[in-house]
């Protein structure tokens, strides 16, 4: 049964028979109360890691549920579909007058149309590789933070455990 900052509170010793000696009882009582701060507050403290652990966990699982598309690939791809609904110039128009000008248009809308493949295929990369770098750092901290709430839990026990031994001790030699 885990102690709690209600049990050292309540503890009640006896009064010693008449004729023997017994404990101080304002030094355990002041001892007492340590032991209860003490716990009170490492329990909070535990509390305290507990919240942010919850809080790490929902962000890293969060995180792929984050838009995987960074504001530069939809902007490229914004452009591409803009640029794509322009159809390519008829031979009709080509030989119309003034054909020179759509066949230029026509290889203005091709190099563009490649300027933005290229630029959409890059920018897919690159959020990849983001994606995947806040991926990897988000179980890092998960990692780091679960490591460290276990370690201040197993000190804050034997701390607890310790001013347990040493009241128990204490109020061994007192009698």
């Amino acid at each position: 049964m885990p102690l709690t900052p209600a049990d050292v509170h309540n503890v009640a010793f006896s009064k010693p028979p008449i004729g023997k000696r017994g404990y101080n009882e304002d030094e355990v009582d002041a001892f007492l109360d340590l032991v209860e701060a003490e716990l009170a507050r490492l329990i909070e403290e535990n509390n305290d890691l507990r919240n942010q652990v919850e809080q790490l966990e929902e962000q890293l699982t969060a995180a792929p549920a984050a838009p995987s598309r960074p504001e530069p690939l939809r902007q490229v791809e914004q452009t591409q579909t803009v640029l794509a609904p322009v159809p390519a110039p008829s031979m009709l128009e080509q030989t119309s007058p003034g054909g020179d000008h759509h066949l230029q248009a026509a290889k203005m809308l091709s190099l563009a149309q490649d300027m933005a493949d290229r630029l959409t295929g890059e920018a897919k990369v690159e959020a990849d590789g983001m994606l995947g770098e806040a991926r990897t750092k988000s179980e890092q901290v998960l990692s780091e933070a679960r490591v460290k709430a276990d370690s201040m839990v197993n000190e804050a026990r034997g701390r607890a455990e310790g001013m347990i031994s040493d009241a128990r001790v204490h109020t061994e030699t007192l009698e």
